[in-house]
């Protein structure tokens, strides 16, 4: 399930996609309001994608939020593994890291690794070029 925390980072970097051909930056408090996100919640996920190298944040004047690089590089996948990694895991034993001990003799988990497979690669097509 696409936690708040995901669906609004990935609102943000859709908003900051659209913006990208402007000159100049994004201020956070625009973005908030434009994107109704809670602006003490998007500040923390906006750190989050400046730490995973999404986004730019540039202080003072003149400065904002721009994406770190073209929206056709940026994927769904890229900003949903950046602020909820768990998000894309369809089952327990699909997070990543995770060990089960029937992973073997377990007859579903062939096939929830095909369609876990299926879905990472469904969101790493979708860039923020397409969404904007």
């Amino acid at each position: 399930m696409i936690t708040r925390e995901a669906d609004y980072a990935m609102r943000a970097v859709v908003y900051l996609s659209s913006k990208q051909d402007e000159a100049g930056h994004v201020s956070t408090i625009d973005l908030s309001e434009q994107m109704g996100i809670p602006y003490r919640f998007l500040r923390k996920i906006i750190k989050t994608l400046v730490g995973c190298k999404i986004v730019l944040s540039k202080r003072g004047k003149g400065g904002g939020l721009s994406l770190s690089r073209p929206a056709e590089e940026i994927s769904l996948y890229d900003v949903m593994t950046a602020v909820d990694p768990r998000g894309v895991a369809i089952n327990y034993c699909m997070k990543e890291g995770n060990i089960c001990g029937r992973e073997c003799s377990c007859k579903m988990f062939t096939e929830l690794t095909d369609l876990q497979q299926s879905v990472a690669t469904r969101l790493k097509s979708v860039t923020f070029d397409k969404l904007i």
